[in-house]
């Protein structure tokens, strides 16, 4: 019983094998020793589309779409899926939870299709228990704590989770409408989907207690280090590549040190270039000081103009009051006074010249002081 595993093609991506491997690992250590089935299917077809993974159970059907990222991003509905650093998760014409929606599609066609094979499904009355099947898109090796995720919740059906979490969220996907039997589960992979008899992938209890040892101290170590999940996979490369340079001869050594020697070379070449950045740097500084004194330079002709230009405006005004004057004092002198009509007609030209009405009616009063003193 357990957990039994079938594949329809490999896996064309070297990312999807190991993302398989390692998924298929931890379903058998989590769910080994117990009766339930767990019918993993990998790289099948279904309505003409590829989906990567599959899992089958009593009380779910769950799909499966494997991506590999180990950046920060944002998650659509009709939008693509896009990394901080602009890279595309999925294809131009469909993102990931697309994919995922069109796979739910295509179960809920097959299990309506043949709902009278499977004893859960004959009696039902609406379309509602063909449309349990859940979505998951899994980020390899682990989702980043960074991803945004703006999918509504509306979206019961649909999960993003990184692959290291993956087999804890099968464990609780459940729906009380559905109750597979093991034989039906088999039949689906089968018969249906014309698949090779499924395998069964659970351990021996010895090794399932020494795995489960080794898997609660990595997912120890995973949860201590999963706030810098790019730094935890440069150092499994590292780690890795130590390994096998501790397994080389001699000539591997040698290796090495034509290594370090062309390392040197390239610090040289790098120390070369930030000493040339420098006095790039010192030049722009120079350049940088030379247009501040220049605007500064501006700055100065600009006030003196202002100033001028104030200065000419004062000379310009005093004219043009002296004019108005001049007209009023003509006007009184030489016409015996001024009368309403007059007076109006005054203050309308000394609009038309610029002068305010208050300091109008002022020179207007000064005026017919003037010759009435005189």
């Amino acid at each position: 019983m357990s957990v039994e595993f079938c594949i329809g093609n490999e896996f064309d991506t070297s990312y999807e094998r190991e993302a398989s491997d390692r998924f298929v690992k931890n379903m058998g250590l989590r769910f080994g020793e117990r009766d339930t089935l767990y019918l993993i299917i990998a790289n099948y077809v279904i309505s003409g589309r590829q989906v990567d993974l599959t899992v089958l159970k009593k009380d779910a059907v769950v799909v499966i779409e494997l991506k590999e990222c180990k950046d920060p991003f944002k998650a659509y509905e009709n939008q693509d899926w896009i990394t901080d650093k602009g890279h595309l998760i999925g294809s131009d014409r469909l993102n990931p939870y697309n994919q995922v929606r069109q796979y739910r599609i295509n179960w809920f066609n097959l299990l309506k299709t043949n709902k009278d094979r499977f004893r859960c499904l004959k009696t039902v009355q609406d379309d509602r228990p063909f449309w349990y099947v859940k979505g998951v898109v899994a980020v390899c090796p682990s989702l980043h704590h960074d991803t945004v995720n703006e999918i509504s919740t509306e979206n019961w059906w649909f999960r993003l989770c990184g692959l290291n979490e993956l087999d804890r969220i099968i464990e609780f996907e459940s729906n009380k409408r559905l109750d597979f039997s093991d034989e039906e589960l088999r039949f689906i992979a089968t018969e249906l989907l014309m698949l090779k008899k499924p395998k069964n992938i659970s351990p021996s209890a010895e090794i399932h207690k020494m795995e489960k040892q080794l898997r609660e101290s990595a997912d120890g170590l995973i949860r201590m280090l999963e706030s810098n999940n790019d730094k935890l996979f440069q150092l499994e490369k590292t780690a890795e590549a130590l390994n096998n340079k501790i397994r080389e001869r001699d000539e591997q050594i040698l290796k090495l040190r034509e290594n370090y020697e062309r390392l040197n070379g390239e610090i040289r070449e790098k120390d070369k270039l930030i000493l040339e950045l420098r006095r790039n740097n010192e030049q722009l500084n120079e350049e940088v000081r030379q247009t501040v004194d220049n605007l500064q330079k501006y700055k100065v002709k600009i006030e003196q103009l202002e100033a001028d230009s104030r200065q000419q405006e004062e000379i310009r005004q005093k004219k043009i009051i002296t004019q108005f004057y001049f007209v009023i004092k003509h006007i009184l002198f030489n016409y015996g006074g001024l009368n309403k009509e007059k007076a109006n007609k005054l203050i309308e030209l000394s609009q038309r010249f610029g002068i305010a009405r208050n300091q109008a009616i002022q020179i207007i009063k000064q005026a017919i002081k003037l010759k009435t003193d005189a």
